[in-house]
């Protein structure tokens, strides 16, 4: 039904645990299936910043079998810069089209997860690249920054480029290889179904 609930948050960092709790009174009356934290990408705050400015940064992943994908979330530094926009775009990696593209959304000099709404259907995705990028005007001794962390494990891309207003389709990546695991991720729905 599109229910939504806050939920309480429980992060155990010596035993790398997290426990979600959902309002027993949310469970009593929910219509089933519920899905919980419904996100794909990596969203830890990371420990190193890599400049965004200009700058195209991603990461590959595969989505979940069946979802609709609302929204996508960066982790940045915008420091002293000011006039900035965030633009996030969900690239398919075989072909290096772009799939979907968020509108350029006005952001605040902090750091900070920033939101941006982004609508795209990825049910028969199998291999996309969530990216990020972002503008501003830089004072002296300021930069935009996205973070991220050391991770074997995750393959990343990334392009300089001057910024339009507008993510590059297809695009060709100047970096593509693994180690870093960018603090970007979609958070998404699962719509509904008819069987017939």
């Amino acid at each position: 039904n599109g229910w939504h609930v806050f939920c309480d948050i429980d992060i155990d960092e010596q035993n790398e645990l997290l426990n979600i709790t959902i309002p027993q009174d949310f469970l009593d009356s929910a219509i089933y299936p519920i899905t919980i934290d419904p996100t794909f990408g990596y969203t830890s705050a990371g420990g190193t910043q890599a400049i965004i400015y200009n700058t195209i940064h991603g990461n590959q992943y595969t989505p979940p079998a069946v979802m609709q994908i609302t929204s996508m979330s960066a982790y940045m530094a915008l420091g002293g810069a000011v006039n900035n926009v965030g633009l996030y775009g969900i690239y398919r990696n075989s072909s290096n089209a772009l799939l979907a593209s968020s509108a350029a959304t006005a952001l605040t000099a902090t750091t900070d997860w920033f939101t941006i709404p982004i609508t795209y259907n990825a049910d028969l995705e199998t291999d996309v690249i969530l990216a990020a990028s972002a503008n501003g005007t830089l004072g002296y001794g300021t930069n935009i920054y996205i973070y991220f962390d050391t991770n074997a494990s995750y393959s990343y891309r990334g392009l300089s480029y001057t910024y339009t207003g507008t993510l590059p389709n297809p695009i060709t990546w100047g970096t593509s290889t693994t180690g870093r695991a960018y603090s970007i991720y979609a958070t998404y729905t699962v719509p509904d179904r008819t069987i017939t």
